[in-house]
C-alpha cells in the first residue's frame, strides 16, 4: 500500500468530517449514545496510530508561515468559543437547529417524544407542529425536524458532551477548516504571500462570520465541507492520484445531508472534473466511485 501523506490540517479536517458522518449514521439508526461516540473516537485514534506504525500514513510537513496562519485561526476560534454565549431563539432557524441537536442528544435519534408532544399531537395530528417551530409530527406522533440532519447530528455530539454550553464549540472545527481552506486556495493562485493573509484577515473579521460562529446555523459547517472539497480538488489536479481523487468526495458525501443546494454544487464539481481531467475520469477505477 502506497504511503498516504497528509498535513496536520488535512488530517484534523478529515477526522472531524468522518466523525460527523458517523454521528449522522448513529442518529439515523437511533443509537446516538455517548458511549458509542467515545468508542468511535478511541477507535479512530488507534487506527491512525496503527496506520502510522505500518508507515501507511505519514504527516506531511507544512511551511512554517502556513502553520502560523493555522495557529492564528485556532486561537481565534478558541477565543470566539470562550466569549460566545449559547443562544436559542425559538421560531428561528438557529433555534430549531439547536433544539434538534439537544433532542438528538436526549432521545438518541432524529425523532423525539414526551408528554407535551403527545398531547399536542392529539390536538393537531400529523403535519406541521405549530407549537414547535421548525418541526413536524410524524404519523406515529413523533416530533421530527424539518431541517436536514447532518449539522444537527454533528452539533448533538457537543450537546451530548457539554450540554447547551457545548453548542458554540460545534462551529470551532468547521470554522478553522473553512477559513484555512480559503487561505490555501488563495495562496495557490497568488504570487504574493501577503495577499492571501490580508484577504483571510478581512474575511475572518466580517460580521457575518462571527455571527455564524455564535449561532447554530449551517453556513460555516456547509462552507467548510465545500471549500475543503475545492482545496482537495486543486490538490488532486496537481498529482492526479486515485487516493486524492477518492478523498475529495469524503466531505462532499456529507453535504446532501446539510443543505439541498449541495446537489447542484456536486454536479458542478463533477463537470469541472470532466473538463479539467477527462483523461482520468474515463477510467473504470475512477468511475467505480459513482457506480
Amino acid at each position: 500500500m502506497k504511503q498516504l501523506k497528509l498535513t496536520v490540517f488535512e488530517l484534523g479536517s478529515f477526522a472531524w468530517i468522518i466523525t460527523a458522518i458517523f454521528a449522522l449514521i448513529l442518529a439515523v439508526a437511533k443509537i446516538f449514545f455517548l458511549e458509542l461516540l467515545v468508542l468511535w473516537l478511541v477507535v479512530l485514534g488507534i487506527a491512525m496510530i496503527i496506520l502510522a506504525a505500518k508507515k501507511w500514513l505519514a504527516i506531511a510537513a507544512m511551511p512554517r508561515f502556513d502553520l502560523c496562519v493555522l495557529s492564528g485561526l485556532i486561537v481565534l476560534g478558541i477565543t470566539l468559543s470562550i466569549f460566545t454565549t449559547p443562544t436559542i431563539f425559538g421560531g428561528r432557524d438557529e433555534g430549531s437547529l439547536a433544539t434538534s441537536a439537544l433532542m438528538i442528544a436526549n432521545s438518541h435519534s432524529l425523532d423525539h417524544s414526551n408528554i407535551l408532544v403527545e398531547e399536542f399531537f392529539k390536538i393537531y395530528g400529523k403535519g406541521k407542529a405549530l407549537n414547535f417551530p421548525g418541526f413536524y409530527y410524524t404519523s406515529e406522533g413523533l416530533l421530527h425536524s424539518q431541517f436536514l440532519p447532518g449539522y444537527s447530528s454533528w452539533t448533538a455530539i457537543f450537546a451530548q458532551l457539554f450540554g447547551i454550553k457545548g453548542l458554540p464549540l460545534a462551529n470551532f472545527f468547521p470554522f478553522v477548516t473553512f477559513l484555512f481552506s480559503l487561505y490555501l486556495i488563495a495562496k495557490n493562485y497568488s504570487r504574493s504571500k501577503k495577499f492571501p493573509v490580508i484577504g483571510l484577515a478581512l474575511f475572518a473579521s466580517l460580521l457575518p462570520i462571527t455571527l455564524f460562529y455564535k449561532f447554530t446555523l449551517t453556513e460555516l459547517f456547509f462552507g467548510a465541507l465545500i471549500w475543503f472539497s475545492l482545496y482537495l480538488l486543486i490538490k488532486y489536479l496537481k498529482d492526479k492520484t486515485r487516493i486524492n481523487f477518492m478523498m475529495m468526495f469524503i466531505p462532499l458525501a456529507l453535504t446532501p445531508f446539510v443543505r439541498i443546494e449541495s446537489i447542484g454544487l456536486i454536479f458542478t464539481l463533477f463537470l469541472l472534473l470532466i473538463f479539467l481531467d477527462h483523461k482520468h475520469i474515463r477510467f473504470p477505477r475512477y468511475q467505480a466511485l459513482f457506480a
